[in-house]
């Protein structure tokens, strides 16, 4: 008498909810990272730079309208837009620095850098 055993797999559709994951696990490479994941992070680190530099032109603009209209010097008012565009475009510089001259693994570097966008966008509103 012999007993067939066959693999059953419960499937529920909060298996592959963990934001892709186990889509991403299946098309890693050999070396462990995304095809395409290089070319994604710079796409990631050249908009962020560009919505910076965006913020840092209106920070600019709004501050020059408002010493017009009221007749102030503008060196004397630094708006957390301002500030906020400027650590942005520095972080941005950081980013590239390391996806150029660094080894560490891309989700290392993505990680870092969805972190510290989210501490920026914390410290602009609040």
């Amino acid at each position: 008498m012999s007993i067939l055993l066959i693999p059953v797999f419960f499937s529920s559709p909060f298996d592959s909810f963990h934001l892709g994951y186990d889509a991403m696990n299946r098309r890693m490479t050999s070396a462990g990272e995304l095809p395409g994941a290089t070319r994604r992070l710079w796409w990631l680190v050249g908009g962020r730079a560009a919505v910076a530099l965006g913020l840092l032109l209106l920070s600019v603009w709004g501050m020059r309208e408002a010493a017009t209209a009221a007749g102030e010097e503008l060196a004397g008012q630094l708006r957390p837009s301002f500030a906020a565009g400027w650590v942005a475009l520095a972080l941005s510089l950081v980013y590239v620095l390391a996806l150029r001259f660094t080894r560490t693994p891309l989700a290392v570097q993505a990680g870092a850098q969805f972190f510290l966008d989210v501490a920026l966008l914390t410290w602009l509103v609040g």
